[in-house]
């Protein structure tokens, strides 16, 4: 408990186990297992190597790409790949306007 409340205090900023251990008075390798089991959990997100961050109830656990399992990771690239040849839906109106003949225009 004394974990959460000290990530929940330093948040949005993440911590490592060190800084962790340090605020709350533990030793630091019960911290880092503590820490670990919460990210393993998805109570608390790790966005990067030897950091921690405060997650709120309901709030999405945050993966890294590095830390995707690799189906997840071939997912993403496919998304990627396919909305690059897409044309960006928030200037479409402007582009078919601009595209329009003038007749239909001025009409």
């Amino acid at each position: 408990m004394l974990v959460l409340d000290a990530l929940a205090g330093l948040a949005p900023m993440p911590a490592s186990p060190v800084q962790v251990a340090a605020l709350i008075q533990q030793p630091r390798e019960e911290v880092r297992i503590v820490l670990q089991a919460l990210s393993m959990l998805g109570t608390l997100h790790h966005p990067g190597n030897a950091q921690y961050q405060h997650r709120r109830p309901g709030e999405a656990v945050h993966r890294p790409p590095h830390r995707l399992s690799r189906e997840e990771r071939l997912l993403a690239r496919q998304h990627r790949r396919a909305e690059e040849g897409r044309p960006s839906t928030r200037y479409a109106a402007q582009i078919a306007a601009l595209c329009r003949p003038e007749e239909e225009k001025q009409g």
